[in-house]
């Protein structure tokens, strides 16, 4: 194979401070023993029980793990335990002496492809407990979800599940009050046994037979693109504070309205109305609409054109009320942008930056990764919605193991039991070609990041940074914990060490190490892009944060802008390629989930573009809704696919993870 490479362009990348990475079960099939179906002894599935948790410095927390059998049972499965950092005994009790973000993993003795992790945030030095919500207005047999949170003295959390207490009702162990009979004000009391914090929740029980005495039409307002539908919901309020369900009819104006409350926007842009009105009574609500004309659909091969977006408004908070979680293959018409958002899947997609979750388009379809009770496949096709689900045929061995292809949109690359695979998206199947499957890559955690011509691709598993060049069929290794950086001209890594303003930049072809050294901050929630890297300085303070641009070929750093604003809890991805266009040029994927600091900038809970150079402005996509609240993958962990057209993140909209995918015309 030629050793030649093609001429540099340019894309971005991100790093991020916290040492992280949940891994997914891969599920074998089920074995057949004598033909008499499924072995109960074999297990397909491992599952590492709790999925999250958070404690102090120096507190230990019991992990579990157990299989799934082919015929859908739990059966006991000796399993070997590991740790990104910390400790971890052969009997799964993990405790860490610093704080972090920290992976423990579960392996099937019996079966190295069976794994399943757990997240634990160890926080460095607890000063409280929270239960949310603080308050709670329910009707006698009506539900409510609690939730608890670890608050450690910097401000930082961690979601946490305590021992529950309740009165005047039940309590499960996850947190799920239903009231009893009785009216009255009651409470809900959480507590961290180890730490001994605790927080108490009111909760008013209303009698069931008060009186309905208002209607109330969810979203209060929404934007929503002509031609485009909206799913409407009531309900009825008692007199003592308390839900009810109601009956109404629907009507509505600039459009219609299905009995079931779903409406369809017409023709007409301007300012129109939904309403509910109680059958057999004079109670009713109205939901205010905005009709836009939406930009359009990006049509099949063109370029990406973020100067069709608006730049953001105010401080980037959503203006009127969320909407509300909507079905797989719906969504909303962003407020702002007029763009379309989709709700895509349950679970979450792997991470901001490194591996391409989202592939070049197919005529006007794209695929984009997802992992939901494992590693999913989905279709997505601008203005038409999302179809095709199917379970990738040769599952990662756990997040950040994959990675569409730059050159081949339908092609998806796979670490699966250390072997680095082909698999054609169109058949789901695995597809072997010239130095594919390549063996050596380490089983994980991945990473995996491939260059813009797949010629190289980078992994780091067990302290192990593995480098493949294709052209030559060679690995080369290094010591390497944590996260690495791939040019996407390829052929040089940077070895974040996830702090600190220098950093080892590893020119693989050579085997020569430089560094890289920032004038005052450290490489964190930024990106690589081709032949460039790029971090945000959050190191001087609220109000000011710099971009810092490095060009890998030259080693020269410049400041490129100042963004206008502060927020420290961001991430960005750049593996958006723009041929033809100027290092500083590059657009650049934001998004920020900030809402504790002073002077917010303008993506506060929003995504946006901008130029690396900070021309043309910051654009905004889309807000995404997140609270941030719902653990590690509640936070808009933002990706972009590689022609700029489609941007996928997770939110905890409507209290659960999800994944959503905006198109950018």
């Amino acid at each position: 194979m030629s050793q030649q490479r093609p001429l540099p362009i340019a894309v971005p990348l991100r790093f991020l401070a916290i040492p992280y990475l949940i891994v997914q079960a891969a599920c074998a099939g089920p074995q057949l023993k004598g033909g008499l179906g499924p072995d109960p002894n074999e297990p397909i599935a491992l599952t590492v029980t709790p999925p999250t948790a958070t404690v102090a410095v120096q507190q230990a927390v019991q992990l579990h793990a157990f299989g799934l059998n082919g015929n859908g049972d739990s059966i006991a499965v000796p399993t070997d335990w590991s740790a990104s950092g910390g400790s971890v005994t052969a009997a799964g009790v993990f405790s860490a002496g610093s704080a972090g973000r920290y992976v423990v993993r579960g392996e099937a003795r019996s079966n190295g492809n069976l794994i399943d992790s757990a997240f634990v945030t160890v926080l460095a030095s607890v000063v409280a407990l929270r239960v949310t919500p603080a308050t709670a207005s329910l009707a006698s047999g009506a539900s409510q979800a609690f939730a608890a949170t670890l608050v450690a003295s910097d401000g930082s959390t961690g979601a946490m599940t305590p021992t529950w207490t309740a009165t005047g009702g039940t309590i499960s162990a996850n947190g799920r009050y239903t009231a009893g009979s009785s009216t009255g004000t009651f409470r809900v009391i959480g507590r961290d046994v180890a730490t001994g914090f605790a927080d108490t929740s009111t909760v008013t029980i209303g009698s069931s037979t008060a009186p309905i005495t208002a209607v109330v039409v969810t979203p209060a307002s929404a934007t929503v693109a002509t031609g485009a539908s909206l799913q409407f919901q009531v309900v009825g309020r008692r007199s003592d504070g308390s839900s009810a369900s109601v009956t109404v009819t629907w009507s509505a104006t600039g459009g219609t309205i299905t009995t079931g409350g779903r409406y369809t926007a017409g023709s007409t842009t301007g300012s129109f109305s939904v309403i509910a009105t109680q059958q057999g009574g004079t109670l009713a609500d109205t939901s205010g609409v905005n009709l836009i004309t939406p930009p359009p659909p990006p049509p099949p091969g063109s370029v990406a054109n973020p100067l069709l977006l608006p730049q953001p408004t105010g401080n980037g908070t959503p203006p009127g009320t969320a909407p509300a979680l909507p079905a797989v293959g719906d969504g909303w018409t962003d407020a702002q942008s007029g763009v379309r958002v989709w709700r895509v899947s349950a679970g979450h997609h792997d991470y901001s930056n490194g591996p391409l979750q989202i592939s070049r388009p197919t005529g006007s379809r794209y695929t984009v990764l997802v992992s939901d009770g494992g590693y999913q496949l989905i279709d997505v096709t601008p203005g038409t919605g999302i179809s095709n689900r199917r379970r990738l045929s040769v599952q990662p061995s756990s997040d950040i193991c994959a990675t569409f292809s730059y050159t081949d949109p339908d092609i998806i690359f796979v670490i699966s039991g250390g072997t680095l695979y082909r698999v054609r998206v169109s058949t789901n199947a695995r597809e072997d070609a010239a130095g594919f499957p390549m063996a050596g890559m380490g089983a994980g955690p991945c990473w995996l990041m491939n260059s813009y011509d797949d010629m190289w691709f980078s992994t780091t598993s067990g302290g192990q940074l593995r480098v493949y060049d294709v052209a030559l069929g060679t690995i080369s290794s290094r010591a390497k914990g944590g996260e690495a950086y791939l040019d996407r001209l390829g052929g040089r890594v940077i070895l974040t060490n996830e702090g600190g303003a220098s950093q080892p930049l590893w020119d693989v072809r050579t085997n020569a190490t430089t560094t890289v050294s920032l004038p005052a901050s450290h490489f964190t929630h930024g990106q690589t892009a081709l032949g460039s890297a790029s971090t945000l300085n959050v190191d001087q303070g609220q109000g000011i944060m710099p971009l810092y641009t490095v060009d890998l070929e030259t080693n020269t750093v410049s400041t490129s802008w100042t963004y206008p604003g502060y927020e420290p809890d961001f991430h960005t991805a750049g593996q958006w390629v723009q041929p033809g266009t100027a290092k500083l040029k590059q657009w650049i994927l934001f998004g920020a989930e900030a809402e504790r600091f002073a002077n917010p900038g303008p993506c506060r809970k929003a995504i946006c573009l901008f130029r690396l150079d900070g021309t043309d402005g910051v654009r905004h996509i889309a807000y995404h809704y997140s609270a941030g609240s719902d653990g590690y993958w509640g936070v808009p962990r933002t990706t972009i696919g590689p022609d700029g057209h489609l941007v996928m993140w997770t939110s905890d909209l409507g209290g659960s993870n999800n994944v959503y995918v905006a198109e950018v015309p």
